[in-house]
């Protein structure tokens, strides 16, 4: 038995309304389920891919796993140390835009 690692469906809408915000074509894409193996254990995920590029995105509770990657076919990203919640679609704040201009 795979523990279960899909995003709730609040997060996959979140993730729609992240396509939306990038003015993408939600009809291009596609979830789907797959089942991992890490550390001799099963676990079920959700996948997003773009269909006309076949390009993909793998959620976990801790991890994004995209093909292709920047540097190889698959990259896996660990997401507890990279993103808060948000923060990776939004542009980042300079000091003239934070308020102090140094």
């Amino acid at each position: 038995m795979a523990f279960n690692e899909r995003l709730l469906k609040t997060q996959r809408n979140a993730v729609f309304n992240l396509i939306l915000q990038a003015k993408l074509y939600p009809t291009e894409f596609s979830w789907s389920e797959e089942e991992v193996e890490r550390s001799a254990l099963l676990y079920m995920t959700s996948v997003l891919t773009h269909v006309p590029s076949r390009f993909s995105c793998q959620f976990s509770s801790f991890r994004l796993v995209v093909s292709p990657g920047e540097h190889s076919p698959r990259e896996s990203i660990d997401y507890r140390h990279t993103f808060h919640e948000n923060d990776w679609t939004r542009e980042p704040k300079g000091p003239s835009q934070n308020g102090s201009d140094g």
